[in-house]
C-alpha cells in the first residue's frame, strides 16, 4: 500500500513536470536558441558593412567592386546600399521579382550604366517560383509591395499586424541561380552580395555551397526568420569561413 502511494506521487510529480514543460518549453527553447545565436556571433555595434566595403575599395587596383543584391525592390525604399551605388568603383546587379517594382528600379537608376538591374526571382536550382504580394504598392502612407514573399504566411502575419486592406495576390516568376546571373555578366564572382526576400534569406544562402568562388561580404535579412532557422543560417555561414555580426534585423558576414 505505501509502494503505491509513493508511486501515485511520483506520477503526478513527473505529471506537473511534464504539464509545466507544455506550458512553458517553446519559451525555453526560444531562451536557449537565443542564447545559442548571442554566443555564436559578434555583438559589435561599429558599422561593419561600411568598414568592410571601405576596405574593399581600397584594395581595388583597378575594375570595379561588384555588389549583388536580391530583393533590390525600387532601389529606394529603405536600401542601405544605394548610397555606395553612386561610387564610380561600385558595379552593381539588383535582382528584382515584382514589375511594378522593377519598373521604379529601372528609373531610379537610369543613366547609371554601372547599375545592371534584373527582372528575376533567385533560387538555388532556377525553377519558378509563386510570389506572394498585396494588390497594392502603398497604403497608410506606408510602401507595402517591399512585403512581397515566397512564403504567403508571411503576408498573412504582416496583413494582420499592419492592419492592411490590401488582398494578397500571387504570380509566378521565372527564377535564375546566383552562378547564372554571374555567368551572364561575365562575373568570376561578386565580391559582395547582399540579400532582402522578406523570408527567403537562408534558402538563398544555401546557393552558397554551389558557387565557384564566393562573396567577400554577405548580408542577409534575418528578423524575419524562424530562430531555428536563424541557427541553420549561422552554422551554415560558419561553417563556409564567415565571420558574423549580427544586427537587430541584418547579419553582416565577412569571409
Amino acid at each position: 500500500m505505501r509502494g503505491a502511494t509513493f508511486t501515485k506521487r511520483l506520477l503526478t510529480v513527473i505529471a506537473r513536470r511534464f504539464d509545466l514543460e507544455v506550458l512553458f518549453g517553446y519559451e525555453c527553447r526560444q531562451m536557449r536558441d537565443q542564447r545559442l545565436i548571442e554566443d555564436a556571433v559578434s555583438g559589435a555595434t561599429v558599422q561593419i558593412l561600411e568598414l568592410a566595403i571601405q576596405n574593399l575599395l581600397t584594395e581595388l587596383h583597378e575594375g570595379h567592386l561588384r555588389v549583388m543584391q536580391i530583393g533590390a525592390n525600387d532601389g529606394f525604399q529603405n536600401d542601405f546600399m544605394q548610397r555606395w551605388y553612386e561610387d564610380p568603383r561600385v558595379m552593381a546587379v539588383l535582382v528584382e521579382p515584382q514589375r511594378e517594382a522593377y519598373a521604379r528600379l529601372v528609373d531610379h537608376y537610369h543613366g547609371n550604366d554601372r547599375v545592371f538591374p534584373m527582372n528575376c526571382a533567385v533560387t538555388r536550382t532556377g525553377e519558378s517560383l509563386r510570389l506572394y504580394r498585396f494588390s497594392k504598392a502603398q497604403e497608410n502612407n506606408i510602401g507595402i509591395d517591399v512585403l512581397a514573399s515566397f512564403d504567403q504566411s508571411h503576408l498573412v502575419s504582416w496583413k494582420q499586424r499592419l492592419k492592411i486592406d490590401s488582398e494578397i495576390v500571387s504570380e509566378e516568376y521565372p527564377s535564375q541561380t546566383i552562378q547564372m546571373l554571374l555567368d551572364k555578366m561575365k562575373w568570376s564572382r561578386a565580391d559582395a552580395l547582399i540579400i532582402d526576400t522578406e523570408g527567403y534569406d537562408f534558402e538563398i544562402l544555401l546557393s552558397l555551397e554551389q558557387l565557384r568562388v564566393r562573396p567577400r561580404i554577405v548580408v542577409f535579412e534575418h528578423i524575419n526568420l524562424a530562430m531555428p532557422t536563424q541557427l541553420k543560417a549561422i552554422q551554415l555561414m560558419k561553417l563556409l569561413g564567415y565571420a558574423i555580426q549580427w544586427g537587430t534585423q541584418d547579419a553582416t558576414c565577412l569571409q
